[in-house]
């Protein structure tokens, strides 16, 4: 079983052009761990730092919004930013009959050299070349007027109800055309270390077989320090590639739910507020949903009719701060029936009757509408849960460009379209949305 392991992206900038044949380097941190890899389970032990130093290209420095543009150069080659974010697999096949095989960051299937040995230590991660613009070309163009035109052909024999997603759909397409922007090439990389030295082995034909591509070449094998010198597609000369060693910061320690003490039967308001809040205040919260939910059911029943009757207005001030509680526990209680039906947590706790689910799930959501506006900034993932399982994904991804617009920045939301995408069978935006992923967010690739 091979090893499947993580990293983390690092910059260095530089201030000035380097000289003719220096190496420019731009950095990631390779999280190996000491066991094979399971789903779920948080990285520890060693790391490494590795250097790609494209010769002659200019680099991007980090920044909130992740990876800048290179400029040309003043011949007119193109410059390179160059990002191997390394991480973990969830899960690695070994096949009889065509050896290894491992699922690249870009999703396509790697299969690896039958030279790679069974008890190798392989890291997997991606090259950007942000100036090779690929994607909209002749063919992405006619695809999306197709389905610009599929759409408005449906809007205009669809029933009453179904008009409202469509639309959303459309107005999704045209947001999407709108503020497109082409990532370039995504490359898969795998790296590999045997008991010797190390092996670096990149799918320059973008095919997933990585025996038919050009192997790098190991320029010094002996740790602390791995280099490699190769050839990138649309790069001009060779690539170095350098690896050094660091130690990453541990992770915090899980809290047993069974450590938090429940309140008895008698207990008021107050106290059955603050369990609720520990319980699912703690990281691994997704281990224990039924708790939560049971929680927030405890502080619901408390409340009086008369809260859930009248307006704000007709409220005292402590009637309203009763509200505010009631809204606070319909909303954990919400999310954690959302979570229950996330793939990792179904794994662990399959839910039992998915129709009993469903209504408690309806039920919680009408009567948290009730009070609030669900589409506000701090309801709106439960009202994309909501628009998620009623099929209505034009609907989530409008409401969800809405607050990317405000947090560009926010890694959730954009992992929510690309999903949203997928469902939507927009495989070519879903592919899109993933590559700027991988570009923006690499450091989230450990979650």
């Amino acid at each position: 079983m091979l090893r499947l392991h993580a990293a983390r992206l690092d910059f260095h900038q530089f201030d000035s052009e380097p000289e003719t044949g220096a190496d420019v380097a731009v950095a990631f941190n390779a999280l190996p761990a000491t066991d094979p890899v399971q789903h779920g389970e948080p990285m520890f032990a060693l790391s490494r730092t590795v250097l790609f130093a494209p010769i002659l290209v200019g680099l991007c420095a980090a920044c909130p919004q992740g990876i800048e543009a290179a400029r040309p150069n003043a011949d007119g080659r193109p410059s390179v930013a160059v990002v191997v974010p390394f991480v973990r697999a969830d899960t690695v096949e070994q096949p009889e009959t065509e050896g290894a095989a491992v699922l690249g960051l870009t999703e396509r299937t790697l299969q690896l050299p039958d030279s790679v040995p069974a008890d190798a230590t392989v890291w997997r991660g991606v090259i950007a070349l942000r100036y090779a613009r690929t994607l909209r070309n002749e063919s992405w163009q006619h695809r999306q007027n197709r389905r610009e035109q599929e759409l408005r052909s449906a809007l205009a024999t669809a029933a009453a109800e179904d008009r409202k997603e469509l639309r959303a759909r459309l107005d999704v397409l045209n947001h999407a055309r709108e503020t497109f922007q082409d990532p370039g090439v995504v490359i898969d990389a795998v790296l590999v270390e045997g008991a010797d030295a190390g092996r670096l082995l990149v799918d320059a034909n973008r095919n997933g077989r990585l025996d038919d591509d050009p192997e790098w070449t190991s320029v010094l094998s002996e740790l602390p320090e791995l280099r490699f010198r190769g050839e990138l597609p649309s790069v001009e000369g060779p690539v170095m590639l350098a690896v050094q060693m660091h130690k990453p910061e541990s992770p915090p320690a899980p809290v047993a739910a069974e450590k938090i003490d429940p309140p008895d039967s008698t207990a008021d308001r107050s106290e059955r507020i603050a369990y609720l809040h520990a319980l699912d205040g703690i990281h691994n919260r997704k281990q224990h949903l039924p708790r939560v939910i049971a929680a927030a059911d405890a502080v619901i029943e408390t409340i009086g009719e008369e809260v859930w009757t009248r307006s704000p207005e007709e409220l005292s001030s402590r009637q309203q701060e009763v509200r505010q509680q009631l809204i606070d526990a319909l909303y954990r209680k919400g999310r954690a029936l959302a979570y229950m039906e996330l793939p990792d947590v179904i794994a662990r706790h399959p839910i039992i009757d998915q129709e009993e689910h469903d209504r408690r799930f309806e039920a919680n959501f009408q009567q948290l509408a009730r009070l609030v506006d669900t589409t506000e900034r701090k309801f709106f993932l439960l009202h994309i849960r909501r628009d998620r399982r009623r099929g209505d994904h034009g609907q989530a991804i409008r409401l969800l460009n809405r607050y990317l617009a405000e947090s560009p920045d926010v890694w959730l939301f954009h992992k929510k379209r690309r999903d949203l995408y997928g469902l939507l069978g927009w495989n070519d935006w879903q592919a899109y949305e993933h590559a700027w992923m991988l570009i923006r967010f690499p450091e989230q690739h450990l979650k």
